[in-house]
């Protein structure tokens, strides 16, 4: 964000562009198909407006996943238990499908879901060493597990598999239990 210190005026207008952005992103389901002209005149406010809160539409998309993984690895901090974690991934994509679901659709989504592998991976290893999961592979199962169940959350959001979120939050666990317990 380029503004500093923002006033009640500013604030005001930073969430009038996102929220025109998440509703044109949901309409035109990718950032590409969307122009900064195209926003600024749906919100009645001139490009130089827009430009001094953000560079680009790519930042008014990322701020929104920065301050959504943000949120979620704040929630994630006091779980030490796998079902309540795969759960908490369930519940944090489930609040707000729409967005995601346009966001991941767009060509450039895999910073976020990077950051969400990354999140997902450390905190399974946290638990994890607590548990009797751990063996000579330990770590590498775990990135499989990772990049299996979040790209199934990608195919999810990207229409390409006919499973709910809840179907795929299910199966997560029931994998997690397969894959490292006795």
């Amino acid at each position: 964000m380029k503004v500093k210190g923002l006033n009640k005026s500013s604030l005001k207008t930073k969430n009038m562009i996102r929220n025109e952005f998440a509703k044109m992103i949901k309409e035109k389901g990718e950032i590409r198909n969307i122009s900064v002209t195209e926003l600024v005149k749906n919100i009645d406010i001139n490009r130089g407006t827009f430009y001094s809160h953000y560079n680009s539409l790519d930042d008014v998309a990322k701020e929104f996943q920065n301050e959504a993984l943000d949120l979620f690895n704040e929630d994630i901090s006091s779980l030490y238990d796998v079902n309540s974690f795969i759960d908490k991934i369930n519940h944090f994509l489930k609040s707000n499908a729409n967005l995601y679901s346009a966001i991941l659709k767009a060509d450039d989504p895999m910073m976020f879901m990077s950051r969400l592998k990354k999140i997902a991976y450390l905190k399974l290893i946290e638990i994890s060493n607590n548990k009797c999961y751990y063996n000579k592979n330990f770590e590498l199962n775990v990135s499989v597990f990772v990049d299996g169940i979040i790209g199934l959350y990608i195919k999810y959001f990207r229409d390409e598999i006919n499973y709910s979120l809840d179907d795929i939050n299910d199966y997560s666990k029931w994998l997690f239990k397969t894959m490292f317990t006795n």
